[in-house]
């Protein structure tokens, strides 16, 4: 299939390509693939997808729509669209909404002649559309994610070749979702509403929710309040220059939200250096964080660069930084006071143009008290302070995301179909308290993944055996659910832990439970399928 452009809008056939410049599909990949693996937010993911669009196919617009399920809607979540915040489109309505029901690439060469055509929001905005290309994004097992539209093309009308080559980059884009943490939410159809955020383009106002679409950050996953709140700090602190100390359990993600900060800052193009503080003996750790020179009479000095240094123009994580030996702590100290270092043995002062960011699972007010860790030292680092909640305290809903996005990494790692899970599997996921929080949870189901056939069952996950709901025959396992009950669960959380808990115990038996409850049988199948306990 060729990729090439039709005649007459300045581009060659890729046989024809200067050596250098890419195709369409290859500068949308380009682009995107340094995107996916980092934690650049999903609203700079598809804005870029946007951009790349738009410019590989000549097109004056690009929108990308994702389905909501939940509402049988179209939703807007990239756009140049500088008249309106978003744009909904009830499926079957319009040229995006018969896409996104037939499933069919549509190019329409004069819009106002066809009748799918709605030129509603061409009214509302004061547009004119005259052309018109899209195409279907869908999972690879025909699940619809959403709609790539483009408007005007500028040198006439869209080609077939133009067909050709947004289908492809729809399946490219649909990989390229499928790898990053997009997916999971918008299967699940987790549709935050809209703010205010936007940026500027060439085209005017490109549109794009600041709550993103797949909850925050690429690799950082969830929905609930408190996720929500750490993916706010992150927004409003990252293009800044402040020291930022992450705190949390181990496990909740520390590290990624360090790099969430430094890929989502005007560091970005810098270098991230890492620094484990636990792992380097407290002889050498001066060494490695500010260099040495070498000294020897007959030789000039080897230099050789630190950390520091090598962090230059970018950010520099000290990771667990709480294990800092002390002689260190003062020296960092007047790092971030002046921006200066000296290396060891060395006798000049050197400036440093870094950004700091520490992380640590302890308690630094109370090594402060014991004299573990200086006062002084501990305020410059937080400056800002975002601290990350226990899985335990997330909720159901963020542990069900997680899981989805585990399930098809571990699948797609190991060359496996991603299984399903049994109910009570995932019952078990849902009452366990998760002491190693997300980092345990994602070893735990990739384990399941390779030891499972089609389904996941109980019995394949590797938990404790008190996780087990069926643990004991009279139901006291839920007993053992105090310290979850404890954490102050939203209203929503304790119905479904308490609809988990009858299906257990009336071993599925849906009449029964709905006469315990006082609610009729299909509004149990709702709660039961709205909460994920199918």
């Amino acid at each position: 299939m060729s990729l090439s452009q039709g005649p007459g809008d300045g581009n060659p056939p890729d046989d024809q390509r200067p050596p250098g410049q890419l195709s369409a599909s290859d500068a949308l990949l380009f682009s995107l693939g340094e995107a996916v693996i980092t934690e650049i937010s999903t609203g700079e993911l598809l804005r870029r997808v946007v951009d790349v669009l738009t410019e590989s196919l000549a097109a004056d617009r690009g929108t990308i729509y994702v389905f909501d399920e939940k509402k049988d809607e179209l939703r807007s979540v990239a756009a140049h669209l500088p008249e309106l915040p978003t744009i909904r489109v009830p499926i079957g309505q319009g040229v995006a909404g018969f896409v996104a029901r037939s499933r069919q690439l549509v190019n329409i060469d004069h819009a106002n002649r066809d009748q799918r055509f709605w030129n509603n929001i061409d009214k509302r905005t004061g547009y004119v559309t005259r052309c018109m290309l899209a195409a279907p994004i869908q999972h690879r097992d025909g699940t619809l994610l959403g709609v790539l539209q483009l408007l005007n093309k500028r040198n006439g009308t869209f080609t077939g070749e133009d067909e050709d080559t947004l289908r492809l980059l729809s399946e490219q884009l649909a990989q390229l979702l499928e790898k990053s943490t997009v997916t999971a939410t918008l299967k699940r159809s987790a549709l935050p509403e809209l703010s205010t955020g936007s940026r500027k383009s060439k085209r005017g106002k490109l549109s794009t929710p600041e709550v993103d679409v797949a909850g925050g950050f690429n690799h950082i996953i969830g929905a609930g309040a408190q996720i929500q709140n750490v993916f706010r700090s992150i927004r409003r602190v990252a293009p800044t220059d402040a020291t930022v100390l992450v705190t949390g359990d181990s496990g909740t993600g520390k590290g990624r939200v360090a790099r969430a900060l430094h890929h989502n800052s005007l560091r970005a193009d810098g270098t991230f250096v890492h620094v484990d503080c636990a792992s380097l003996p407290e002889g050498v750790m001066e060494r490695e964080l500010f260099g040495a020179e070498l000294r020897s009479d007959s030789k000039p000095p080897t230099i050789k660069p630190g950390r520091v240094e090598l962090a230059d123009g970018g950010t520099l994580l000290l990771d667990e930084v709480a294990d800092l030996p002390l002689s260190a702590q003062g020296k960092l100290l007047g790092l971030l006071q002046h921006k200066t270092f000296t290396r060891v043995r060395g006798s000049t002062t050197l400036s440093a143009n870094i950004r700091v960011i520490a992380t640590t699972n302890r308690d630094l007010p109370r090594l402060v008290s014991d004299g573990r860790f200086r006062e002084d030292l501990y305020y410059r680092l937080r400056v800002v302070q975002i601290e990350l909640p226990p899985l335990r305290k997330r909720g159901i809903r963020d542990l069900r995301l997680l899981v989805d996005h585990f399930l098809a990494n571990a699948a797609r790692r190991h060359r496996r179909t991603a299984p399903q899970i049994n109910a009570e599997a995932m019952r078990c996921l849902v009452n366990y308290s998760w002491p190693g929080n997300v980092r345990e949870l994602e070893n735990c189901i990739e384990s399941a993944v390779i030891l499972a056939d089609e389904v996941i069952y109980a019995h394949n996950l590797p938990l404790p055996r008190s996780a087990n709901p069926h643990a004991g025959a009279d139901g006291g396992d839920l007993g053992r659910q105090g310290d979850l009950f404890a954490q102050q669960p939203t209203m929503s959380e304790l119905e479904a832990r308490y609809i988990s808990y009858l299906l257990s115990r009336h071993k599925g038996n849906r009449s029964a439970i709905a006469g315990v409850l006082g609610i009729g049988r299909n509004t149990l199948l709702r709660k039961i399928r709205g909460y994920g306990l199918e």
